[in-house]
């Protein structure tokens, strides 16, 4: 089961790898993935915004990187956020 700091906020509609570890204040969306061996450190966002959504052995991700998808438009698309 993954660990899910209890003031995280997780949609239930997401899918959630069971060795994923997800950090305080984080938020992930309906339609977002996060598969296995991914690290949300805390205040981690992950926004549907119109599009699908996958972050893939990601290692670790936390409040230091900048915005990964900031606008979607009109499109409904796809971002995969991955190793590197």
């Amino acid at each position: 089961m993954a660990s899910i700091h209890p003031t995280a906020v997780v949609d239930p509609r997401a899918e959630i790898a069971a060795d994923v570890s997800i950090g305080p204040f984080c938020v992930i969306e309906a339609d977002v993935v996060i598969e296995a061996g991914c690290r949300l450190g805390s205040h981690v966002v992950v926004k549907r915004a119109r599009a699908w959504v996958s972050v893939t052995k990601c290692g670790r991700h936390g409040p230091r990187r900048p915005p990964q998808h900031i606008h979607a438009g009109q499109q409904v698309g796809r971002l995969i956020i991955g190793h590197g």
